[in-house]
């Protein structure tokens, strides 16, 4: 979804959007908690995120880049269809470690 605007790697091109490269947490955090709450903790039908598993998150990133195979995940194939290896692997230890708070 953010990348839309802010550019794949958080760089934006555009002068109306800001990048989003090498904000602090809590400025792209709210990304992923407009739906699955503030620390992750999952709301209606959101799953929480906070302590999964790194590998498992990973795993359904992979996934959701591809829709196809779980149409029912289709809003996520726009937040991880350009996501890059080495930023799914951030992400799922980040959301990982949201569970150890």
């Amino acid at each position: 979804m953010c990348s839309n605007c802010h550019g794949i790697d958080g760089n934006s091109t555009s002068p109306n959007f800001p990048r989003l490269a090498g904000q602090p947490e809590a400025y792209v955090v709210p990304a992923c908690a407009t739906c699955h709450g503030a620390n992750g903790e999952g709301h209606d039908q959101f799953p929480r995120l906070a302590g999964q598993h790194a590998d498992y998150v990973v795993k359904q990133l992979v996934v959701f880049q591809r829709s196809d195979e779980r149409p029912e995940g289709a809003v996520m194939k726009v937040v991880a269809h350009e996501l890059r290896p080495d930023q799914i692997a951030s992400i799922a230890a980040y959301v990982q470690g949201l569970g150890s708070n």
